[in-house]
């Protein structure tokens, strides 16, 4: 629809109502993306760039005078409240006269092309087949799980999460068929990618549409609270692991022709499930029920929800050091888990560097599927290894550091209370790229078009930032 600008800064200057807006109503997200959005053009403020958008019900203001003109110098009160420092320079307010909504715009990523999309409105719609799926190993573990309990059961467990996460879903699916971080013989790309469909989670086309379904949704300036991990703890969890988002205006899914003509990925997808009867018929062969319950039921069950609980809280709250400009979910760390999760935990790393074959790239980050890439590589089976500094950085992409203090030397934490200081966002890195690779394998890809981490659009040009080609290259390299 239509939008009307208003950009001032003086005290004369007002904003004029939303008509038909009552007065005193609550903005909730919805409206706030369709209806109003205020943008601080104050450039020069230490950790602010122009075009910093906030948003009125972020921060639980009630517009009580939304039928009447509001002056600017309200609007840079609720401003300033917001990102918690006093704010100058121009404000400008976008609005849709009449009640119009305006046309949410949004970005293609890779496989996921904008078709007129919108991230924000659709409906959750129960998955009967997926619910029933990780219900019924949840019950069979919930219950048959003690009953059957033996130390080698217990160690069949342990091994087979530890095989199948790791090499399967973490390096296999993930690095490997998603975001293609690194090359490798099609054969261990078929073994990497089989044992990820062992997980239980999906089969390799599901797996590439869900992640980039989200990851999509995620780099638009709002998306659908599913997408966001918004909802609350047990909310989500049945959001995540037994429904899906029906999105009114969807984007379209194209797969690259590689996998969709590969006759070995079209055997999965159509038999994902049924690649547990195998295993369980060759653990049942050497160690009865006991090795079945443990290796199939308790491992599926324990996996799908440890992987709804990383990404649920690693889009929440935690360790950052990195953000990434004008996009609706930031990704965080969590650093205690990074063992358990063969470095999937760094999930604020992962945002920053999508294409990075290493997550764990700050000192002291434990990233197991990263070494055994490295293994593949000083094996000659792996190459073309994608790492932070020899890929182009997303667009808006900033390094967090915190104001040096005492005893710190990690990025802060940006839960209530944990914070020691304030962070200092710094300048936005830009095309930092180093040609050889610290493995000392023949160069990294760069760059392709249309992969991750985003379109030709998303990318950023010019040279890059003293601070963060520095860090890049002396975490690789250390």
């Amino acid at each position: 629809g239509s939008s009307t600008v208003v950009t001032g800064g003086g005290a004369g200057d007002f904003v004029t109502p939303l008509a038909g807006w009552p007065p005193g109503q609550r903005l909730n997200r919805f409206h706030r993306t369709k209806f109003l959005t205020c943008r601080y053009k104050g450039a020069g403020e230490a950790g602010l760039s122009n075009n910093t958008y906030a948003s009125f019900d972020r921060a639980g203001i009630v517009l009580t005078s939304c039928a009447q003109a509001c002056s600017f110098a309200r609007v840079r009160a609720w401003l300033s409240f917001l990102i918690g420092r006093p704010t100058g320079g121009d404000i400008q307010v976008e609005y849709a006269p009449d009640g119009k909504e305006f046309a949410m715009s949004s970005i293609s990523t890779g496989r996921m092309i904008d078709n007129g999309s919108d991230p924000v409105r659709g409906r959750v719609v129960w998955m009967p087949a997926k619910s029933i799926w990780i219900t019924a190993m949840t019950l069979i573990a919930v219950i048959g799980g003690p009953l059957t309990f033996t130390w080698s059961a217990f160690a069949v467990f342990i091994l087979l999460t530890a095989i199948t996460i790791c090499l399967g879903h973490s390096v296999g699916m993930h690095r490997l068929l998603i975001h293609r971080s690194f090359s490798t013989h099609i054969w261990i790309e078929h073994f990497l990618v089989y044992l990820g469909t062992l997980v239980g989670m999906a089969g390799p086309f599901g797996m590439i549409y869900a992640h980039d379904i989200r990851d999509w949704a995620q780099r638009q300036r709002d998306c659908h609270d599913l997408y966001a991990h918004r909802r609350s703890f047990f909310i989500d969890a049945f959001w995540q692991m037994h429904c899906i988002v029906a999105l009114d205006h969807p984007p379209r899914f194209v797969l690259e022709e590689r996998e969709r003509r590969d006759r070995f990925y079209r055997f999965l997808e159509a038999t994902w499930m049924a690649q547990q009867i195998p295993l369980g018929l060759a653990l049942f062969a050497l160690g009865g029920l006991p090795w079945v319950v443990w290796g199939i039921a308790v491992r599926i069950s324990v996996s799908l929800t440890g992987h709804w609980l990383v990404g649920h809280f690693a889009h929440r709250d935690g360790h950052q050091g990195w953000s990434v400009d004008d996009v609706a979910v930031q990704g965080y760390n969590l650093p205690r888990f990074g063992l358990v999760t063969f470095g999937e935990s760094f999930h604020g790393n992962h945002h920053a560097f999508p294409d990075s074959a290493r997550l764990g790239i700050e000192p002291g980050q434990l990233d197991l599927g990263w070494y055994f890439i490295r293994l593949l590589a000083r094996l000659g089976l792996a190459s073309a290894i994608k790492l932070p500094h020899t890929i182009v950085p997303r667009r808006g992409l900033r390094r967090i550091d915190a104001i040096e203090t005492a005893g710190d030397s990690h990025p802060p934490y940006h839960a209530a209370g944990r914070a020691e200081s304030r962070p200092r966002v710094l300048p936005p890195c830009r095309n930092v790229s180093i040609p050889s690779s610290p493995l000392g394998s023949e160069p990294a890809v760069v760059d392709r078009s249309g992969d991750y981490p985003g379109s030709r659009s998303e990318r950023s040009s010019g040279a890059g930032t003293r601070s963060c080609k520095k860090f890049l290259h002396q975490s690789e390299t250390s």
